[in-house]
């Protein structure tokens, strides 16, 4: 066997664990505001939440929406829901995507556009 074979697997390995190394922080941020979530502790989940959130986390931003949309830790807010729903959905979020067409149905935010609701963001 040549000695360039584990050379060439070194790189790979090393994006490889890099990845998930990095990767690693957004997923424990996601599951801490989950847990935080399910023990009614919505100020903490709001916490983890945003901070991936502002950071771009698609996922993270359709939590802070469904917590504006039903006014859970913080005030209900359809507009701020309808923010959130949208930089998800806009990141091909499916669950985002359907309550920002949810939101056009029902004017919740928004004025009532029956075509939005079915075209998206």
């Amino acid at each position: 066997m040549s000695d360039k074979r584990p050379m060439s697997l070194r790189f790979p390995i090393v994006l490889v664990l890099s990845i998930v190394c990095l990767a690693a922080p957004a997923v424990a941020g996601i599951d801490a505001g989950n847990e935080a979530y399910d023990r009614g502790d919505y100020a903490t989940a709001l916490y983890e939440w945003r901070t991936l959130a502002e950071k771009g986390d698609a996922r993270a931003q359709f939590y802070l929406g469904m917590l504006h949309d039903f006014g859970q830790g913080v005030p209900r807010d359809y507009v701020q829901a309808r923010q959130w729903y949208g930089k998800a959905a806009a990141q091909g979020y499916a669950k985002a995507q359907y309550m920002l067409g949810w939101l056009y149905v029902h004017g919740k935010g928004v004025p009532q556009d029956f075509v939005q609701a079915h075209t998206g963001p």
